[in-house]
């Protein structure tokens, strides 16, 4: 789907008047995930509740599914402003929402947030179709080729985080054994300061190719707060592994996916 494509669905969708009322629950899982993704994004967008975007970087697509704005479609930029004004609404009680072609309003009964809705076409992080992820994702992947499955426990995601945060790395390396192929670990590694590895409990599924190693995106690690399942594939033409990860923050489940190629040492 074109850009002037999703423009134009967008615009017909927020020209519609909505009211909706969420439960202290339901705004919870929202304001907690806005401020999770806050450092990847620009941008808060959602298409009859479905959140799809682009990080700032464009290394991967987030993706996660809001039942109680289904039929609600909004833009909010300067994630960071947003997240300290919506944070002085009252939480202990049922947050009512609505949208119209100029404003999404947020309201505690006795507080009220107003933003302007953004232009479509001048948002950094914008809505990716169903059409480009089956294209850029979904029908590449070889099914006769798994590469990773495995789940990493939140507590060993929470140091992978502080290590990458210490080292000042935005992205981390998956790489095989010395002299296996089979077998791998997690790597984030700078050479004048240290380095952190953690070994993967399953052998892959598919072997790395020997002597390369796979660059993944450090976003695919932090967008959580739970265990995070990684469901790694070869692409069916080239030495491209499709990264696919799936998390949740409280009971919101996020699906993480990512294009990464094998490099050589």
């Amino acid at each position: 789907m074109t850009d002037e494509k999703c423009l134009s669905e967008y615009q017909e969708k927020i020209s519609k008047n909505i009211n909706e009322v969420l439960s202290k629950k339901q705004f919870k899982e929202i304001f907690s995930f806005i401020k999770t993704i806050e450092p990847h994004f620009n941008d808060f967008c959602i298409i009859d509740g479905r959140f799809r975007l682009r990080t700032n970087d464009r290394t991967c697509v987030i993706e996660a599914e809001f039942d109680s704005l289904r039929n609600v479609s909004f833009a909010i930029s300067d994630l960071k402003l947003s997240i300290k004004m919506l944070s002085v609404l009252n939480k202990n009680t049922d947050i009512s929402v609505s949208v119209d072609n100029n404003l999404i309003a947020f309201s505690d009964q006795r507080q009220n947030i107003q933003f302007e809705q953004p232009s479509y076409a001048y948002l950094d992080n914008k809505f990716v179709s169903d059409e480009e992820m089956e294209n850029i994702f979904f029908s590449n992947i070889d099914p006769n080729r798994p590469f990773i499955q495995e789940t990493v426990h939140k507590t060993r995601l929470s140091n992978i985080v502080k290590v990458g945060q210490l080292l000042n790395s935005d992205s981390i390396s998956i790489r095989h054994e010395e002299d296996n192929v089979n077998k791998g670990y997690i790597s984030i590694a700078d050479r004048a300061r240290g380095s952190y590895n953690l070994k993967l409990k399953k052998e892959f599924l598919s072997p790395m190719k020997e002597g390369h190693y796979l660059m993944v995106t450090s976003a695919a690690f932090t967008v959580n707060k739970a265990d995070l399942d990684l469901d790694f594939h070869f692409d069916k033409k080239d030495e491209i592994i499709i990264v696919i990860c799936h998390t949740s923050i409280d009971d919101l489940q996020l699906h993480i996916y990512a294009r990464s190629a094998l490099l050589e040492e």
